[in-house]
């Protein structure tokens, strides 16, 4: 239960490889630290393919779950509900992450 707040400075790239297309910065997808997605692996996933992103968290935001991406982890702070890992800290896949995979939402 931990969230990396913004003191952890965004990592702000194309999330839109990833499935990108709502809850990003200032709503442009082609250069953000967050986009909405129900998927933690998909969070972790997308951090990994960048070489700056060296944390992400995941979890609810506004009432929308969201992936933020971090280039460090200042700013960490216990939050229910929230998941954090470096980028190296991928979860399995889910079924439903598997399914995001093969119609290239990730």
């Amino acid at each position: 239960d931990t969230v990396i707040r913004m003191a952890g400075e965004g990592c702000f790239e194309d999330l839109t490889p990833f499935g990108a297309k709502d809850g990003c910065y200032q709503d442009k997808c082609t250069a953000t630290d967050k986009f909405a997605t129900d998927q933690v692996e998909t969070c972790a996933r997308a951090c990994q393919a960048f070489e700056d992103c060296e944390f992400w968290t995941f979890g609810e935001q506004d009432g929308t779950k969201k992936c933020f991406l971090r280039l460090g982890d200042k700013g960490r702070e216990s939050s229910d509900g929230w998941i954090s890992g470096t980028r190296r800290c991928v979860p399995p896949a889910s079924e439903a992450a598997a399914s995001e995979a093969a119609d290239g939402e990730l």
